[in-house]
């Protein structure tokens, strides 16, 4: 699905991720001993593991327009 989207829309997507992570670090819960701090962990790693794929589609296609460029 990601395959899909230009250059544009993938940026677009990767800058809302990046503010899904900061809002999310904002609601750290204090307590990481905390069914909360996990539920919370486990959004904050899906949500990384998701930008960095985002990033990795990012690159590859920077990487295939370069080879292309005369």
């Amino acid at each position: 699905e990601l395959e899909a989207l230009s250059r544009e829309a993938l940026l677009a997507l990767a800058q809302e991720l990046r503010e899904k992570l900061a809002e999310l670090d904002a609601r750290e819960p204090e307590d990481m001993m905390s069914k909360a701090y996990e539920r919370w962990g486990e959004r904050h790693e899906a949500l990384e593991d998701e930008l960095d794929d985002l990033l990795d589609l990012l690159d590859g296609q920077r990487m295939l327009s370069e080879a292309e460029a005369p």
